[in-house]
């Protein structure tokens, strides 16, 4: 029993050495936490809050002004707390999603939440940057219906970029129109992605674009919308295996001299 705890320690010591993932790990932002801590509706986010150690989030006024707080958090509850509210469009029942709150409600009650969480629809854009080397998978769009469109950027490690751009009427507007009022955007492909509405969303990219090597992504809005569900994989970073085969091999020697 010693033998073993004491290979298992020479593992955990390299593995620690390393400071890197040895293996590929989805994540997906549901805004339901920061990663560690719940997270509130009417919660404003600060530009450069960090979460989970690895993805930094931030938000970029539109070039013709300040029309927006900042990142906010929106309960999209039907029946929860934002009902009886101006956002009746963004109630499509997805738990919790992250907007640029309107710079004409910016009530703070209670310190670090607004008290009427409302999308801004004048523009803006949501940015989040990770520290290492990620494949962007999906990401739910809430709300692309009457106010304006959105374009979506990935940015790689050599800075070569792969954009999509998503129609307005891409989605149903949920009160008018019916469920689901979001569509799921796969950022893995260049095919045209036909919405639940009218619109088709299309994707460019530059030559030379890693999709396993994004360090960036942005969502710029035209006008008013919400994201959720924002699914990410951490990529290894290179060499991580070798190293942790390097670990193994260590283990290996452990046990030998031990035995």
């Amino acid at each position: 029993m010693h033998k073993k705890m004491a290979a298992m320690a020479v593992l955990g010591l390299v593995v620690s050495a390393i400071g890197l993932p040895m293996a590929s790990a989805d994540t997906v932002l549901d805004f339901e936490t920061d990663l560690t801590n719940p997270l509130g509706n009417g919660q404003s986010i600060a530009n450069g809050s960090v979460w989970g150690g690895f993805v930094t989030l931030s938000s970029i006024q539109p070039s013709v002004g300040m029309n927006h707080r900042g990142l906010a958090i929106f309960d999209t509850t039907a029946g929860g707390p934002n009902s009886g509210g101006p956002d009746f469009d963004l109630l499509v029942g997805l738990g919790n999603a992250l907007i640029l709150q309107d710079l004409s409600d910016g009530v703070q009650t209670v310190p670090g939440f607004f008290d009427t969480p409302n999308d801004t629809g004048s523009g803006g854009t949501i940015v989040f940057d990770f520290a290492g080397s990620v494949t962007m998978n999906s990401v739910n769009l809430i709300d692309v219906n009457g106010s304006g469109n959105v374009t979506v950027t990935m940015v790689d490690g050599g800075g070569n970029t792969r954009t999509f751009f998503v129609p307005d009427h891409w989605t149903n507007d949920i009160n008018t129109e019916g469920p689901d009022g979001y569509g799921t955007l796969d950022l893995t492909t260049l095919l045209d992605q036909p919405g639940e509405n009218v619109g088709i969303a299309t994707a460019v990219e530059d030559a030379g674009f890693n999709e396993n090597n994004v360090r960036r992504i942005e969502f710029l809005y035209s006008g008013s919308g919400a994201l959720d569900s924002l699914d990410y994989t951490v990529v290894p970073a290179p060499g991580a295996a070798l190293l942790a085969m390097a670990g193994v091999g260590c283990v290996g020697w452990v046990r030998r001299r031990l035995s």
